[in-house]
């Protein structure tokens, strides 16, 4: 039986990517804090933060070192990678999770220090997915076939689906679902 790994984060950004460079490769490494709210039995509100180290591998950590700064906003998908490590004090074998990002969209406008986190109108091809509106940027490692079919929603402009009141809309009790 095939399994899938795949985690998709909404969150803002807890601390500003730092970059590491190999011989192969870089990647950018930064943290993300992912919000839940909801109320308990009693009906107090209950506010929960997840924090998630994310790694983004080649080119595309150049962008997140160019426009992604504490505090902004970001989708991120990628598949989850399991970090072991000695821990110096007690000697014991250590493990985290990490995502490894295939895919970040930023999301919001200006950062803090009133730069856009949106890349350029002139940014490189090679790292911006022209497919999409340029706002909000979507950055992929996934194959450009791949791209269109998530960035494109077969239903959108199609006005018998569409709510407003048109003469091609269908009745509700035609619909297939």
């Amino acid at each position: 039986m095939a399994s899938y790994n795949k985690i998709t984060l909404v969150g803002n950004v807890g601390s500003d990517p730092q970059l590491k460079v190999f011989e192969q490769s870089k990647v950018a490494e930064f943290s993300v804090a992912v919000n839940e709210s909801y109320n308990d039995r009693n009906g107090q509100r209950v506010e929960k933060t997840d924090w998630f180290r994310i790694g983004v591998w080649g080119q595309r950590a150049d962008v997140i070192m160019n426009y992604v700064k504490r505090g902004a906003q970001i989708m991120i998908e990628g598949k989850l990678t399991v970090r072991t490590w000695q821990d110096a004090a007690s000697g014991k074998e250590r493990f985290g999770l990490d995502v490894r990002a295939s895919d970040f969209v930023l999301l919001g406008g200006p950062n803090s220090d009133g730069r856009s986190q949106l890349p350029p109108p002139g940014a490189p091809s090679s790292a911006f997915n022209s497919n999409v509106a340029s706002s909000p940027s979507t950055y992929s490692t996934a194959p450009q076939s791949h791209q269109s079919a998530v960035a494109h929603d077969p239903l959108a402009g199609n006005s018998q689906y569409s709510s407003g009141g048109g003469s091609n809309q269908q009745d509700n009790d035609d619909l297939p679902f």
